[in-house]
This record gives structure tokens, sequence and C-alpha cells, in this order.
């Protein structure tokens, strides 16, 4: 059975914004890779690439330590809830997981702040004040006849 999770790794394990693919594995090979090791355990699984591909690829631990940095920014990169109007991680983090130990997967600025940049009046570079949309005071300009 194909998951989510597992369609989560194929993106990563062939290359994605958060992490170049290694050398020779594209959508194919990750797909591969995923159908047929049966351990649960991603980071066995990487450390067995090779194993279970039947090539001489080796995996370094800094890939490792990438791969866990892309999977946590998939899983937890912050966005903003605009029922709430507050800066929230994409998923509930996991037992064992230090929203801490994540600011590459989003720098939490304060709720106010992520309000203003999501109405485009803060630049999210720079957090300078670019704008002042108020959604609540806005109002159509008068049609032209």
């Amino acid at each position: 059975v194909f998951t989510e999770e597992k369609f989560r790794y194929m993106c990563i394990l062939s290359g994605c914004d958060y992490l170049a693919s290694i050398h020779g594995i594209g959508l194919a090979k990750a797909c591969k890779l995923l159908r047929i090791a049966n351990n649960p355990d991603i980071i066995t699984v990487i450390k067995k690439m090779g194993q279970y591909l039947k090539t001489s690829l080796t995996i370094t631990d800094e890939y490792i330590d990438g791969f866990i940095r892309a999977n946590n920014t998939f899983l937890y990169q912050l966005v903003f809830d605009p029922l709430k109007r507050k800066l929230i991680p994409l998923n509930a983090y996991s037992d064992g997981v230090d929203p801490g130990t994540l600011d590459y997967a989003g720098h939490h600025f304060g709720d106010e702040k992520a309000l203003q940049v999501a109405l485009g009046n803060i630049d999210v570079n720079t957090l300078e004040t670019v704008g002042d949309y108020n959604p609540c005071t806005f109002q159509l300009p008068a049609k032209r006849s």
C-alpha cells in the first residue's frame, strides 16, 4: 500500500526544494525502493538503499540529516491559519518532536506580524511594512458611468 507518508518520502528521495536527490535516484527508483523495502523505519531503508536497489550507493550521515529536516519541514512548516489568525504548524507536532529544534521549518515571529504578512502589508523577507490593507475596512471603488 502506498501511503501519504511513502509518497512524501518518494518526493524527498527524488529531490525536492529542501533536499537534492542522490545522483541516479529519481521518482522511478525512489518509488521502487519504497515498494520493495518492508522495513517501516525509513532511515534504515535509506541507509540500505544500495542493497535494496542493487547498486553501490553510499548514503552519508549528512544526507540522512537532510532527509529528516526535509521531512520535518513538509510536516511542520509554519502556516498562517486565517480563521484562527495564528501562525501554526501545518500538522500537530508528533510526540517527541521539539518545535524549538525546527527553526528551518519557519520562524515564528508572532501572530499579529504573521497576519500582516498574510495580508501583504509586511514583506516576508525584510519584515518591513509595505502596505496597510485592512479587509475589515476595504471598500470597492465606485463604479464609473
